[in-house]
Formats: C-alpha cells, sequence, structure tokens
C-alpha cells in the first residue's frame, strides 16, 4: 500500500465517528428495538438468554467488547504510527509575485513540476505577454490584471518561484 492509502485508511474511522455522532438519536432507538425483536423473535435470541455454565449473554458482551478492544487498539496504532508522509508534502499552493501558484511534487519528491500561476483576483490562468523589450508581463486574461513584471526567459521566472518555494520549505518544515 501507498503511504496515501493508510492516510485514507486512517481516517475513515473519524468519518464513521462523526457520521455517527451527527446520527445518534436516531442510531441508537433503531438498534434497541432491532436487538429487542431479535432476542424476543429468533433462536440466537432464545439462546442468549438462556444459561448454561454461563450466562450466554455474558460471553456474548464478551465477544462484543474483545472486538470493540481490537478496533481501539488498531485505531491507537494508526495514530501512533501515522502517516509518514513529511508535512511539506501537503504544501501545493502560496501566493508569490502577486499570483496564486499551485504545483506537484516529482514522485521522488525531489522536484516541483506543474507549476502554474493564477489570477488572484478571478482564479483565472494567468498568460505571459511581451512587454516593453526585454520586459515580459503575466497578466490575466479574464479581468485584464497585470501580475507581474519580469527581466528573461519566462523558465528562468518559474526556476526563481520554484527557489522561493524551495526556500519557504526549508524554513517552514523542515527547521
Amino acid at each position: 500500500m501507498k503511504r496515501s492509502d493508510y492516510a485514507s485508511l486512517s481516517k475513515y474511522p473519524e468519518k464513521l465517528q462523526v457520521l455517527f455522532l451527527q446520527y445518534w438519536k436516531l442510531i441508537l432507538p433503531v438498534l434497541l428495538i432491532i436487538i429487542g425483536l431479535l432476542v424476543t423473535f429468533t433462536e440466537a435470541g432464545h439462546w442468549l438468554i438462556s444459561k448454561g455454565d454461563y450466562s450466554n449473554a455474558l460471553f456474548t458482551l464478551l465477544v462484543i467488547d474483545s472486538v470493540i478492544l481490537v478496533g481501539v487498539l488498531a485505531k491507537l496504532l494508526l495514530n501512533y504510527l501515522g502517516d509518514d508522509t513529511p508535512k511539506w508534502m501537503s504544501y501545493l499552493t502560496d501566493e508569490f509575485h502577486g499570483a496564486r501558484w499551485t504545483w506537484k511534487y516529482q514522485e521522488a519528491f525531489d522536484q516541483i513540476t506543474d507549476l502554474q500561476p493564477h489570477c488572484v483576483n478571478c482564479k483565472h490562468d494567468l498568460k505571459v505577454v511581451d512587454g516593453e523589450y526585454p520586459e515580459k508581463m503575466v497578466t490575466c486574461p479574464s479581468c485584464k490584471s497585470m501580475v507581474s513584471r519580469f527581466f528573461g526567459s519566462y523558465e528562468n521566472y518559474l526556476q526563481t518561484i520554484r527557489d522561493l518555494i524551495k526556500q519557504k520549505i526549508r524554513k517552514n518544515y523542515l527547521e
């Protein structure tokens, strides 16, 4: 399994807990009615209330408690082990030079890829247009706002943004 699969599995009990807390007033009476009907009208119900060397109800409660204990221990183990994905991996967007930038990390996590600028006003993709030579401008084709100016190639400008991202990762996540 991938690390992200473990992270989604560890969130499943939390989602179940949230659902239970939202609907417990509905779930509890329905559960009690189902248990009451089972005890009253089924062979399992008669077995549950019959006596042997030990009460069958006591045995059933021990089994239920064991299942709950295993679930709690599994949850604690998942929380203890946690998701060992570095925190900086969730850092995928930020504002630099007046634009909102989004990116991804390459599988080896050593390179920033798919670096894209977006307008902070209208969220539209930004475009590079030629200004007065040798200047270039990053503008929004939707709301016509001029976001940034730079000199040189667009690839050099993107490398500047990558360097800013790496600097922020070092400063905020690796110290």
